[in-house]
């Protein structure tokens, strides 16, 4: 089934809002040498530490030689720790420090704060609605059942 004109359009503009909001983050981030990706892959030992480095670049969609390089970097300023596993001496796992939880936190707070920022230039309605849009399509991409309302 081909996607509706309105489908398209919807895609076409949660990507402009990610991609508009991610480049604000990055432009107030100015002299720093952290990236998108590496920022990605912080979050992501944050949510599951002791992670693998091939369970990382698999669940980031990441090459493996991109996802090692930016975790060395990120080890070496010691915002990663980096151990090996106690049962398969092989494998790396991957857990975040203290200093790269409290870099993380930093990054979330601008990021919340710049999306505060631009959501607070809606009406109240606008946001109630774009809020229920939102939550709406997480519902359907996750699965969840919970009433949608209906769809035009």
């Amino acid at each position: 089934m081909r996607p509706s004109r309105r489908d398209e359009e919807i895609v076409d503009l949660l990507r402009e809002v990610h991609g508009a909001l991610r480049e604000r983050l990055m432009q107030g981030a100015k002299g720093t040498n952290r990236s998108i990706a590496a920022l990605s892959l912080m979050r992501a030992v944050a949510q599951e530490p002791g992670i693998s480095l091939n369970e990382l670049a698999r669940r980031k969609h990441m090459p493996k030689s991109l996802v090692s390089m930016l975790i060395a970097d990120l080890s070496i300023e010691r915002l990663v720790r980096k151990g090996t596993d106690p049962a398969d001496q092989r494998l790396t796992r991957l857990h975040l420090t203290a200093a790269g939880t409290r870099e993380l936190d930093r990054w979330r707070a601008a990021y919340r704060a710049i999306a505060a920022r631009e959501i607070g230039a809606l009406t109240p309605m606008d946001a109630a609605q774009l809020l229920s849009g939102l939550r709406a399509l997480r519902a359907v991409m996750t699965n969840l059942d919970t009433p949608r309302g209906d769809v035009a």
